[in-house]
C-alpha cells in the first residue's frame, strides 16, 4: 500500500504551498506558514503510521480521526495566512 504522504495529490499540494510560501515577503508570516506546512506533513505521516498499525493489528482504532481533523485545521490556517498575504 502506497503511503498517503507519497500520493501525487498530496505532493502537488505540498509543492503548491511551498511555492506560495516562497513568494511571501513578510518573514514572520513566512516562518509561520513554514511551521504550519511542517505540521501538516507530520499529521499526514501520522495517518500513514496509523494505517500501518491498522494493517498489522487488524483492529479499528480511531487514531486517524484526530489527525484528519488536525489536517483540516492546519490547512485552513495555512490557506488563510496565504490568502491574507495575497499569495
Amino acid at each position: 500500500m502506497q503511503s498517503l504522504i507519497s500520493q501525487p495529490k498530496v505532493q502537488e499540494d505540498i509543492k503548491r504551498y511551498l511555492d506560495r510560501i516562497d513568494k511571501l515577503t513578510n518573514e514572520e508570516v513566512k516562518r509561520e506558514c513554514q511551521r504550519l506546512l511542517k505540521s501538516l506533513e507530520q499529521e499526514i505521516k501520522a495517518i500513514d503510521i496509523h494505517h500501518a498499525e491498522l494493517l498489522r493489528s487488524r483492529t479499528l482504532p480511531n487514531l486517524t480521526e484526530d489527525s484528519r481533523s488536525q489536517i483540516l485545521v492546519i490547512r485552513r490556517q495555512l490557506e488563510k495566512k496565504l490568502k491574507d498575504s495575497k499569495v
